[in-house]
């Protein structure tokens, strides 16, 4: 992986695989063009998720992955291509008109024509690579949304396999543990039983050795699903230390003071930086995230966008001594990939400018507030909507999206709170957003029931129980408060019946 988020590439042995990953960490909008010889596939991407993919090759057209899968006949097949080629209508709307397929079935078919175009590029060893930003007009493609993880797996699974993977990553010679920082949690990956499982017994700190047996896999098999979820930012896979001589591993204890690292000054220098970094980003507007003004044009905002996020780029942080940071780094990073999204791309940076910059005139300010922003508003629904169906990552951008736009609005900060508590690895700043909805509005008592949850999910009762206390004098009968304050004072539940209620 390489420091910045570069647009063009070499096709080596697993490339494919990381450059899924990639799309998916950076929230990539755009399609990847993928050639080798006088093969030409694309993968198009909206917000890091697979929306569609495409290829030059005849097998990998729809009507032809249909006809192999045998979810249509032969004869269908060619009526369909004979109307194409008189209508020039789609192969799958000609299908359906047909009676060949219903609509739910031709939705299965173009998920497996992605899938096989996809997985099959996961193999390759020779060709090249480049990412265009940006998507063609709506019509041109399918909305599939599949998650590149699920994908990652499976290419995985077909390169075990290859005679090429024997001895390429070899997790016996490595130590594996849960990552410290994943930007990415499992219980929101498409990945299969068998990688959760695999996942556990690392979380139980089974050695790389016992894995393979304890799953039932052969170890081909174990270190590739081993690679996908060290590739997925979820296993952390580091050398083995060298055995000490015996001599030194007999020599006393000595008094003295762990050394300072050589590099302390430059942590302590990040770490100052990120945070003043971080304490500023709700307030600034999309151009200055990206130090550049509404007159720049599309390739100053590309450069300093390519500077910037080579700076915050994750894997400057990856060292050990790095792990504190990482979180706000990636944070950074996140807003920073948000901003160059919305203003490299025309419709959006207009509607932008329409919606948000107009505020800051003072006509503006007298008769629209931010809390008013259409765009703002817009996305704090969608983000309600993704976070009561589950989807959390998603959810976080679009929330953060409504509280960078209208930063006045406390609901928008404390909803950001409650979806970042969610992750269970962002409560730093789950608190920060929910302390701001409570600068914002101090008599609201919901807003002291949120913080007090981040508190609980931080094992802090003490300081959840006064943050419940406050919602009740503010509100006797919140509900939210009471119940909180009756599981505080509940001793947990212990034995069976504790395991199935999750105690």
């Amino acid at each position: 992986m390489t420091e910045t988020p570069e647009t063009a590439g070499a096709i080596g042995f697993l490339t494919t695989l990381e450059l899924l990953r990639n799309a998916l960490v950076r929230k990539a909008t755009g399609q990847l063009v993928v050639c080798q010889g006088e093969t030409i596939k694309r993968i198009y991407f909206r917000s890091g998720f697979i929306l569609y993919a495409a290829s030059n090759l005849t097998s990998d057209r729809l009507g032809e992955v249909l006809l192999a899968r045998g979810m249509i006949t032969r004869d269908q097949f060619d009526e369909s291509a004979r109307q194409f080629l008189a209508t020039g209508h789609k192969q799958g709307t000609i299908l359906v008109r047909i009676g060949a397929l219903a609509p739910k079935d031709l939705f299965r078919g173009l998920i497996a024509q992605v899938r096989g175009i996809v997985v099959s590029l996961c193999g390759w060893d020779g060709g090249s690579w480049h990412f265009i930003e940006g998507l063609p007009a709506q019509e041109e493609i399918v909305s599939l949304r599949l998650h590149p993880a699920g994908l990652i797996f499976e290419g995985l699974a077909l390169i075990a396999a290859d005679p090429r993977w024997k001895g390429r990553w070899d997790p016996r010679q490595l130590e594996l543990r849960p990552a410290a920082a994943a930007t990415i949690a499992l219980e929101h990956l498409d990945a299969p039983d068998i990688a959760r499982r695999l996942y556990s017994l690392i979380e139980q700190g089974r050695s790389p050795r016992e894995l393979a047996r304890l799953i039932g896999r052969d170890d081909r098999d174990t270190a590739a699903l081993l690679y996908g979820l060290a590739l997925l930012g979820l296993v952390e896979a580091r050398p083995r230390p060298a055995a000490q001589p015996a001599a030194a591993l007999q020599e006393p204890a000595t008094a003295t003071a762990a050394p300072v690292p050589r590099d302390g000054g430059e942590i302590r220098s990040l770490r100052e930086k990120l945070s003043s970094q971080m304490a500023r980003l709700a307030s600034l507007s999309l151009y200055q995230i990206l130090g550049v003004t509404p007159e720049s044009d599309p390739d100053t905002i590309k450069r300093s966008y390519i500077a910037i996020a080579k700076e915050y780029h994750s894997d400057r942080f990856f060292r050990p001594e790095f792990a504190d940071l990482q979180e706000a780094a990636n944070a950074i990073f996140t807003r920073v990939s948000q901003a160059y999204s919305t203003l490299h791309d025309p419709a959006a940076r207009a509607e932008y400018d329409r919606e948000v910059l107009r505020l800051t005139t003072p006509a503006a300010r007298s008769t629209a507030p931010p809390e008013d922003s259409h765009l703002a508003r817009e996305q704090f629904t969608k983000g309600l909507a993704l976070l009561n169906s589950g989807d959390i990552w998603s959810a976080i951008q679009a929330l953060r999206w409504a509280a960078n736009l209208a930063p006045r609005n406390p609901r928008y900060h404390t909803w950001l709170g409650v979806a970042l508590m969610r992750t269970k690895k962002r409560l730093h700043e789950a608190e920060e957003h929910c302390k701001t909805a409570i600068a914002l509005d101090n008599h609201n008592a919901q807003y002291h029931v949120h913080l007090g949850q981040v508190y609980r999910t931080g094992h802090l009762s003490d300081k959840a129980r006064q943050q419940f206390e406050t919602a009740l004098r503010l509100d006797p009968k919140n509900p939210g408060a009471l119940k909180e304050i009756r599981e505080l004072e509940s001793p947990p539940e212990t034995g069976l019946l504790g395991l199935f209620l999750g105690k």
